[in-house]
C-alpha cells in the first residue's frame, strides 16, 4: 500500500508482514527483479484466509516513467501479452513449490515522476491483466498530464466511485469484494497530487475528470 501521499502509517494497520514463509522466494524475487530491471521488495496481506498468500510486490524503478513506457514497448513489439505471460510464469514457479494459493493482491510501479498502484481484482487478475493496464496508461498518460498541466504522483486502478444523488460525495475505495470484473480495471482511477488538487478521480471510458472532496480507505 502507498503511503507518501495519502500518509498510510501501515504498521498501524496490522495488515501486512515481511516475514513470507514461502519456498523459493528467494528466486521468485530475483526473477521479478530481471523481468522489471528494477529493485523488487515483497510483503504479505495478512488476511483470515489462511490457505491463500495476498502478495504486495513494490517495484522500484530507476528509470522515468517514459523510459519505462520505451522499454514496455519494446518488449511487446512482437507480442502484444509478452509482460501478462511472464508474469504468469513466474508466479506459476513459485505457485509449483508451495501448497498454499498465491496471487498479487498489489503491485506497484514507482519510477523517478510517478507511480502506478494497481490492485487485484480476481484470481490472478494483475499478471493477466498487466498488458492491457499498461497499454491503456500509455493511451492515456499524456491526455492527462496535459489536461491538469501537472503529473500524478499516484495513479490508483482501479477505484470505484460512491455518489450520493443528493450530495455527489465521491470516494475511492480499496475494497474489492464490490468489483465483479476486469473491466473495472479500465473505468475509474485514483490521480493523487502535491498540488492543490490533491486527488482527483479519473473517469477512463469518458477521458473526464471528476473534480470532488475524494477519501482514500486502506484496505
Amino acid at each position: 500500500m502507498s503511503i507518501n501521499r495519502v500518509n498510510f502509517d501501515t504498521s498501524e494497520l496490522g495488515g501486512f508482514s515481511n516475514d513470507l514463509n514461502l519456498n523459493g522466494l528467494e528466486r521468485f524475487k530475483k526473477n521479478l527483479e530481471r523481468f522489471f530491471i528494477s529493485q523488487i521488495s515483497i510483503r504479505e496481506c495478512i488476511t483470515s484466509y489462511t490457505s491463500e498468500v495476498k502478495l504486495v510486490i513494490e517495484v522500484a524503478s530507476p528509470w522515468k516513467f517514459s523510459q519505462n513506457v520505451e522499454y514496455f514497448r519494446n518488449s511487446t513489439l512482437s507480442d502484444t501479452g509478452y509482460n501478462g505471460k511472464a508474469l504468469l510464469n513466474i508466479l506459476a514457479e513459485l505457485q509449483e513449490v508451495n501448497d498454499v494459493l498465491i496471487d498479487i493482491e498489489e503491485l506497484s510501479l514507482t519510477t523517478e515522476d510517478t507511480t502506478i498502484i494497481i490492485q487485484r481484482i480476481g484470481r490472478l487478475s494483475i499478471a493477466r491483466q498487466y498488458d492491457n493496464i499498461l497499454r491503456v496508461i500509455l493511451n492515456s498518460y499524456n491526455y492527462i498530464v496535459s489536461s491538469i498541466r501537472e503529473i500524478p504522483e499516484e495513479i490508483h486502478i482501479p477505484v470505484l466511485t460512491a455518489a450520493d444523488n443528493k450530495k455527489e460525495d465521491y470516494a475511492i475505495l480499496s475494497d474489492l469484494t464490490t468489483r465483479d470484473s476486469d473491466s473495472e480495471y479500465f473505468s475509474y482511477w485514483g490521480l493523487c497530487y502535491t498540488s492543490d488538487f490533491d486527488t482527483i478521480i479519473y473517469d477512463v471510458k469518458n477521458a473526464d475528470f471528476i473534480f470532488e472532496d475524494v477519501t482514500i480507505f486502506p484496505q
